[in-house]
């Protein structure tokens, strides 16, 4: 609801912005593609990867859990006809228990992952806003839009200013190291 408000208010400046040519031909706009900035600067990129690699370690880990529960069935029907009515209760109990917490590791982990790609996307984020806001002061941009975005439809090529963002971004970067 609140991304629907936000982007009809957007809908309805850009309108009002675009609407009077005079004023618009004296205005810089320029565009950003976020995305690329999140994943080819070197910040970006090493962010990713470290929350790939953290995404890779939780997967094995739910993998070998779901592995030791497909070994339990398995064994499970070898054994159950030769099993007692009280040891293939208790080896269902046994099952029923590893399932539960197998489920409740898949929904924590994949709520982790959620809340790190989230962290990491606001990082990155909250870095080329400040970047992003100097270079609109530095050049007179009047507007910059995120062409990674769903409101973005079209844009010159020349508008794009992706490449310079990307190039600050890293200078920053590996001056805070």
């Amino acid at each position: 609801m609140k991304k629907t408000t936000l982007a009809i208010v957007l809908a309805v400046f850009l309108a009002a912005l675009l609407s009077t040519a005079g004023y618009c031909e004296s205005q810089k706009i320029a565009v950003v593609d976020f995305e690329k900035c999140l994943t080819k600067s070197k910040k970006g990129a090493r962010l990713g990867g470290e929350f790939r690699a953290k995404r890779d370690a939780i997967a094995k880990k739910i993998t070998l859990k779901e592995d030791e529960l497909k070994k339990m069935i398995a064994d499970y029907e070898k054994q159950s006809p030769l099993m007692s009515a009280e040891a293939k209760s208790a080896k269902k109990s046994e099952f029923e228990k590893k399932k539960a917490e197998y489920q409740s590791e898949v929904e924590s982990a994949d709520k982790l992952m959620r809340q790190s790609g989230e962290e990491l996307t606001s990082l990155v984020f909250k870095d080329l806003e400040g970047i992003i806001k100097d270079l609109a002061k530095k050049e007179g941009y009047s507007l910059i839009l995120n062409s990674s975005g769903v409101w973005v439809l079209y844009y010159q090529d020349a508008l794009d200013v992706t490449a310079e963002v990307i190039r600050l971004y890293d200078e920053k970067a590996a001056a805070e190291k």
